[in-house]
């Protein structure tokens, strides 16, 4: 018994816990700005060009705030 938890038991479990840790993080990483999902939705038809330009300059506008 004590063999099979030094075995591939154990580096099994230790290769499943890294794939969940990358898959997390490459989550993280792939995230999209909010830029870039207002470009996409205007892009896409969802708004008009006047709203896209409203939207963008407040998102603009809260980014500056936020470096303050």
């Amino acid at each position: 018994m004590l063999a099979f938890y030094e075995g591939l038991y154990f580096w099994g479990m230790d290769i499943v816990w890294w794939v969940i840790w990358i898959v997390f993080i490459l989550c993280i990483i792939r995230r999209k700005s909010p830029l870039a999902v207002l470009e996409m939705r205007f892009a896409s038809g969802e708004m008009t060009e006047e709203e896209f330009k409203k939207r963008k300059r407040i998102l603009e506008e809260a980014m500056i705030k936020e470096k303050d």
